[in-house]
Order: C-alpha cells, then structure tokens, then sequence
C-alpha cells in the first residue's frame, strides 16, 4: 500500500462521467482526488474517485481503502460536548429505523449524544480545505444529526 499523502486534488462537477447515476465517476486526476469547496456542486457517489485503474492515492482513498474519509459528505459520530461515554454499550445496530427515522437499538444516545449534538467530522462537499481533516473538531457540537442536511451523511461500518 505505501504511506500517507497530503495532497488533495479537487473534484469539480465538470469533470464527472455518469453524473448523478450509480456509475458516477470522475474524470479528473490528481492524488487524493476529494469532494470538496463547492466545486462539486452536491455530494458525490461513495468511491467516485476510484477506478478500475487508479490506485489508492489516484482514488482519495484512506490508507486501509476505506473511501471519503474527508470530503464528500461529513460523517455523524457519536458522543460529542459533555457527552457521557460510560453510557454507550457501544452494540451494532441492525440497520432498522422506527417510523420517525431513529435507531431501535437499546442505549444508543438520543441525538447521536452531547449536550449540544453530536460531532460530524471530515468536511462536506462545500467545506473549506482546512475542515477536511477526518479529526477536524469544527463541528464538535453540531446538530446536524437533528435534521437532514445535504453535507452529513453517516458510514455504517461494523468491526468483527
């Protein structure tokens, strides 16, 4: 795989092919090609830099593979401002929602924790080039889980 890179090429929505279509990929190239500052104009698929023949650097991809880890959409965590983890069981959902949109897991925090929210980090399709770091604190008490948002998506994930 080969060490971290800083460079981030940004993904413009002139340079797509398939745009909005499931196939959606870019045509522009660069390392760490990245969703980011308005220039494409709403998100973008998950993995839309990647290719049959880019490597993972061409893709903006993460070290392990892992797609969009800045850019693109920013991602809802839990806990957050004077969040209380001893709570959180930290079980797996099971992708069920109720009728009003919410988990149907015992113990999860109610509005993804915090007094204020929960935290969504990584930066969205319109963040500026500093919010792009996946540790990125600026919206350490965001509410952006309370309500949809075009720039906060979530990545479910589960861990064996």
């Amino acid at each position: 795989m080969g060490g971290g890179v800083t460079a981030i090429t940004q993904a413009q929505a002139g340079s797509l092919l398939n745009a909005g279509l499931g196939t959606e990929v870019s045509t522009a190239s660069g390392p760490g090609l990245c969703a980011y500052g308005g220039g494409a104009a709403g998100p973008l698929r998950c993995g839309f830099a990647a290719g049959a023949a880019t490597t993972r650097i061409q893709s903006g991809a993460a070290y392990y593979g892992v797609m969009d880890m800045s850019g693109n959409l920013m991602e809802q965590c839990v806990g957050g401002y004077n969040f209380n983890y001893g709570t959180f069981n930290g079980l797996n959902g099971d992708g069920t929602i109720t009728s009003t949109g919410l988990f149907n897991t015992a113990n999860w925090p109610v509005a993804g924790g915090g007094a204020a929210g929960g935290i969504a980090r990584g930066g969205g399709y319109n963040a500026s080039l500093a919010e792009l770091r996946t540790s990125d604190r600026t919206y350490w008490s965001s509410n952006g889980n309370q309500s949809r948002l075009g720039t906060t998506g979530g990545r479910g994930v589960r861990t064996p």
